[in-house]
């Protein structure tokens, strides 16, 4: 359903999909440098297939001629290892210049005050290090977009996450027309599942 409203916002998107790894990767038509890939969390009862997929989805990015990606993963930060096991695809994905949209989540809180939950809505704006040259350098992953839902009145939606430091924009994520399974062929969902790929569409 997300690569189907990021469409829907951009027409000249091609959709091409690789159901192993659960990902889906989006060319546009007029631009073949500007590639996306959209990344699928899978079982939900499995997190550790859903880091597996997200490593694995993140790598052909990094290998891709791909610019932004947009991960709607909602994976719990619930044990430091996930975190180790992550952040080296994502310190590569800041030094390749990438640009990452993610779901803000849809627990009500403000994330400034309260904390992410979220395994990605933790690199944001996450002050890493890295050794250059011998020279141990810090930065920000400055390069994420982290997006709320709002509704139809451009009101912050009622489930939707937020807070001034970690979310950057918010997007229509109430009753947005989404693509489903077939045969339903589409329905209509909220979620900052919805807003986050309208934002990643227009980047």
């Amino acid at each position: 359903h997300v690569a189907g409203i990021a469409i829907q916002m951009n027409p000249n998107i091609q959709l091409l999909s690789f159901p192993a790894a659960n990902i889906t990767v989006l060319i546009d038509a007029n631009d073949r440098s500007r590639t996306d890939i959209e990344v699928h969390r899978g079982d939900k009862g499995k997190v550790l297939t859903g880091i597996a997929r997200l490593s694995a989805a993140l790598t052909d990015f990094l290998n891709s001629n791909a610019r932004v990606v947009n991960i709607s993963a909602g994976i719990d930060k619930s044990d430091e290892r996930m975190i180790a096991f992550i952040s080296p695809l994502m310190k590569r994905l800041r030094k390749k210049g990438s640009i990452i949209t993610i779901a803000a989540g849809n627990k009500s809180t403000n994330v400034d005050e309260n904390g992410a939950t979220d395994l990605l809505m933790s690199f944001v704006n996450k002050e890493m290090t890295e050794e250059v040259d011998g020279v141990r350098k810090s930065f920000r992953m400055d390069n994420m977009v982290a997006v709320a839902a709002c509704d139809e009145n451009d009101r912050l939606a009622s489930f939707s996450n937020c807070g001034k430091q970690s979310v950057l924009l918010a997007a229509s994520g109430v009753r947005v027309r989404s693509y489903t399974e077939v045969p339903n062929l589409f329905g209509i969902m909220d979620g900052t599942s919805q807003a986050a790929p309208q934002v990643a569409a227009t980047l």
